[in-house]
């Protein structure tokens, strides 16, 4: 099987004090410690307003809304913001082949509705786990593979690694690979407790003397995957590509959950060799390491055994846990490890390890020839292509180990600068969420240096349309600032339009619209007015994809809600809905269904 390198074109992902992709990648580079005594009456790595969810946004009853698991509301809500993030329009995707594959954590949720008398079907369809797959691929109307995958804390990796074999055998057209994980009980932290797994002081100590146990932790994260030249072909933005994968099992070992030093060498050994990877290429590995000092020790002689082999004395192969910052993500931690390496990779720095002061006497670091990352680091003078790793491994046996590549240099845009006034539009389902959505504009200006150009072509073509619209005119960025702060000052504003629209309507061709005319003010309000009675625009037809690049935009304020068993949104019995949708299943008759 031919296996082309996969572009990783869209992340989305929320970890304890770094719940966008921006605030993750301060918290690493920063060194932070995420992990704190949580409300929750537990000491871990906790995210915020988990009860929280834009049912309305999903199309989602209140009722029903309260008994989904939220593992399942928010890995729901990550995927829409991957796909935005990857500069893609949702309903662009429908029925295509787009494969579905992640990971789901504890199912909590599902354990504390059945101490209770709730008696509903939607209690069943909402803490299934494998409906936490089905149900995106529900919403988009997506046809490829929709599965979740469990090899305990090596899933993650395990969907990504499904997720490019699915691509390479054109399985999927597109993939999303990822998971979710939530401790909405403090049962399975006393039985870790108890199984000696858990540190006494709540970190993860990887590589140091003192470790003893990791901490638990929340967390969910998303990529959107492609194959390369694809990628490439379709003008998308590249994060980095995964140049080899692999995952095997440790078969008999000591006891089942004992890790297998063999086993891991292998895995390694035929990852690299299959790919035709140098490993002294490797310049950072992101670990397993949870902090129980056997396993850690394990896992750094596999990886002296390969990756360590043969280097120079002063060029040992970096390495660190992310589990260091945010304690144990179980589930999800392979999709927490992606994602920093792609963030290294992005900004070519590597970050520090944490809790590392004296190294555990079972490792010689310096003989197997690697090295604990302990400050931030820039690599930006290394000519060579940066390479990184990831590796996880399920307490059942089951390893896994990708390969990443700094994504390739892309070509420049012909010309960034082809019209001396640009339109911005932005829109939402609800006023709120516009305005919000207003702010993160605003945030995003305030951050970063952006060309006007490439910011107007993105948010244009790049973002679903919908009802509450909003447009500036501009001919730089300060006077879109400008313009978006008297918006949210509700300051009137000649260069500010929105509107409400009633009924979305078909696209507009713009040139049959604007003729032969020049682009100026006047004109492209016209346009932008035409786009507020409805209708989609191909801003495509003003911002031709080759003369512009897509950049990294503010994803869709969702508008959350409480939603939570407990709170009497539901009946205790099945609902009539619920059993109406059943017998009008069983009601098809052949007719009905060949006419589908």
């Amino acid at each position: 099987m031919y296996k082309e390198a996969i572009a990783i074109i869209g992340v989305s992902c929320r970890f304890p004090q770094g719940e966008t992709l921006r605030a993750f990648w301060d918290l690493l580079k920063n060194g932070v410690d995420a992990v704190t005594e949580s409300n929750r009456h537990q000491v871990g790595g906790f995210l915020d307003n988990i009860d929280c969810f834009d049912a309305e946004f999903f199309n989602i009853s209140p009722q029903e809304a309260a008994l989904i698991d939220p593992e399942q509301r928010l890995v729901l809500e990550t995927t829409w913001s991957a796909i935005e993030d990857a500069g893609i329009i949702a309903k662009t995707l429908a029925r295509s082949d787009t494969g579905v594959f992640i990971t789901i954590g504890n199912s909590d949720y599902g354990k504390l509705i059945a101490q209770t008398e709730i008696n509903s079907f939607a209690v069943t369809k909402g803490n299934s786990n494998n409906m936490a797959a089905n149900r995106i691929s529900y919403y988009f109307d997506w046809h490829g593979p929709s599965m979740v995958i469990n090899t305990a804390c090596s899933s993650a990796l395990v969907a990504i690694d499904r997720a490019c074999r699915s691509l390479w055998t054109q399985e999927s057209s597109l993939a999303l690979a990822g998971g979710v994980n939530l401790i909405l009980s403090p049962q399975s932290t006393t039985a870790f407790k108890q199984g000696g797994l858990i540190a006494d002081d709540g970190r993860c100590k990887v590589f140091d003397a003192k470790a003893d146990g990791y901490v638990r932790s929340e967390g969910v994260g998303m990529v959107v995957l492609k194959p390369l030249t694809q990628a490439q072909a379709d003008g998308d933005r590249i994060y980095a590509v995964i140049i080899g994968s692999g995952v095997n099992h440790n078969g008999r070992s000591n006891t089942l959950t004992s890790p297998n030093l063999q086993a891991q060498v292998m895995l390694l050994d035929k990852v690299y060799q299959q790919a035709k990877i140098d490993p002294q290429t490797i310049h950072y590995v992101e670990t397993h390491a949870t902090g129980t000092p056997i396993g850690d020790a394990l896992e750094l002689k596999a990886l002296g055994k390969i990756l360590g082999k043969n280097r120079p004395k002063d060029n040992p192969c970096n390495i660190g846990s992310v589990k260091t910052n945010l304690g144990h993500t179980e589930m999800v931690s392979g999709i927490a490890g992606l994602i920093k390496i792609i963030l290294c990779l992005q900004h070519r720095q590597l970050v520090p390890n944490l809790h590392f002061q004296q190294p555990n006497s079972a490792i010689d670091f310096a003989k197997l020839g690697l090295k604990v990352q302990q400050t931030r680091e820039d690599l930006q003078d290394i000519n060579s292509p940066l390479r990184m790793a990831v590796s996880a491994f399920g307490f059942g046996g089951t390893n896994a180990h990708l390969v990443l590549e700094e994504a390739p240099i892309a070509q420049t845009p012909v010309d960034t600068s082809v019209l001396r006034v640009h339109i911005f539009t932005i829109s939402a389902k609800t006023e709120t969420a516009l305005r919000e959505l207003a702010k993160n504009y605003v945030k995003l200006l305030a951050q970063e240096t952006i060309s006007l150009g490439n910011l107007c072509y993105s948010v244009n073509t790049k973002r679903s349309q919908f009802n509450y619209r909003l447009f500036i005119i501009a001919d730089s960025v300060a006077e879109l600032q400008n313009s978006l702060n008297l918006f949210l000052e509700n300051q009137p504003n000649q260069l500010v339009f929105t509107n409400k629209v009633s009924k979305l309507k078909k696209k507009v061709d713009v040139l049959s619209f604007i003729h032969d005319k020049a682009l100026d003010i006047e004109l492209l309000r016209q346009v932008g007015n035409l786009w507020l009675e409805g209708p989609e625009i191909n801003w495509s037809q003003i911002y031709p994809p080759e003369n512009y690049q897509y950049i990294s935009l503010p994803t869709y304020p969702f508008q959350k809600q409480r939603y939570w068993f407990s709170d009497d949104l539901t009946p205790i019995e099945t609902s009539h809905q619920d059993e109406e949708n059943i017998q009008e299943t069983q009601n098809y008759s052949d007719n009905q269904v060949e006419s589908q």
